[in-house]
């Protein structure tokens, strides 16, 4: 019996220290969709393009003009809605706000 209760605890230690910290973090949508050029183009600037621009993008990813964002949307999204960006880059409630309400309106080029 205490051998059973041993492997359960070790399994659930396990199960415990392998569990992903890259949570997701709760988006708020106003009633707005944000502007590709005035509102998400800063973040962008801001935040990614000193390791993503054409230059030597960062994974092979590029965000320095509207069709390469859109083309990686879905990993922009998920970056910008996790609660571990890259190394370094440290993002505000308003900047995941307006990338991920962006995205989630189909990304407009506006």
């Amino acid at each position: 019996m205490s051998r059973i209760i041993l492997f359960i605890a070790l399994i659930s230690i396990f199960a415990v220290s392998c569990k992903s910290t890259d949570e997701t973090i709760e988006i708020t949508c106003g009633s707005t969709t944000p502007s590709y050029a005035t509102d998400v183009v800063p973040v962008l600037q801001q935040k990614c393009i000193s390791c993503h621009s054409d230059a030597m993008p960062r994974g092979n990813v590029s965000l320095s003009n509207y069709t390469k964002v859109y083309t990686n949307k879905s990993a922009t999204r998920n970056i910008f809605a996790s609660s571990n960006a890259h190394e370094g880059v440290s993002l505000t409630t308003a900047q995941r706000n307006t990338v991920c309400c962006w995205i989630d309106s189909n990304a407009p080029n506006n």
